[in-house]
């Protein structure tokens, strides 16, 4: 049997019974196994779960989740455990943890200016994916929440121009109908590199 640690080390059985040693007097401990998946291959199989595990002692408590993969093969019919890995997941967290403040002009923003949630897509017009999210996606979302006024939505020009060099001019030709009071969602027809305008006013 071995153990490999999420930064790739490698520990053999010996190495791992070597560590184990009593539990310190009062210890609390729970282990809560979610998101169990289970992969066969003839006689080796994969279990993979995300884990729970509390400590709790006389001086608090800990918790943390880990990623646990384990590696078995059968043997005279009875399955043994050849290889275990783990790898810590972030802890939890909530909105106001990731949050930031960003200045949005109300006039900028479509569907309701007032809505309490306000999605910001930070945008590169010669990006293939933010051209499948205008599409498709923005499709969806518009109708589902952006015109029930329960979200609001705003574009950020972010052109990433060591990869995509037309994707500046489309930006400054975004702002500029923006500043006439419309605003075009842009796409590139990549055969021929040319710009092509989905008009619309917002």
């Amino acid at each position: 049997m071995i153990a490999i640690s999420s930064q790739g080390d490698v520990a053999r059985k010996k190495d791992i019974l070597s560590q184990i040693s009593p539990p310190p007097p009062g210890l609390k401990l729970s282990i809560v196994a979610e998101d169990v998946q289970v992969f066969l291959f003839g006689e080796t199989a994969i279990v993979s779960s995300r884990k729970t595990i509390k400590q709790e002692t006389g001086d608090g408590s800990l918790s943390e989740q880990i990623r646990d993969t384990n590696t078995y093969v059968r043997k005279a019919g009875q399955w043994q455990l050849i290889a275990s890995q783990q790898s810590t997941l972030p802890a939890p967290y909530v909105a106001k943890e990731v949050g930031f403040d960003l200045d949005i002009d109300a006039r900028a923003i479509r569907g309701d200016e007032k809505a309490k949630v306000v999605m910001v897509e930070f945008s590169d017009y010669q990006c293939p994916l933010c051209r499948g999210f205008a599409a498709e996606t923005f499709k969806k979302i518009e109708k589902e929440y952006i015109n029930s006024g329960q979200v609001g939505f705003a574009v950020r020009q972010t052109p990433i121009t060591d990869i995509h060099p037309y994707a500046f001019r489309a930006a400054i030709a975004a702002l500029c109908s923006e500043s006439q009071g419309k605003f075009g969602r842009c796409t590139t027809d990549f055969s021929g590199n040319r710009w092509l305008w989905l008009r619309k006013t917002w």
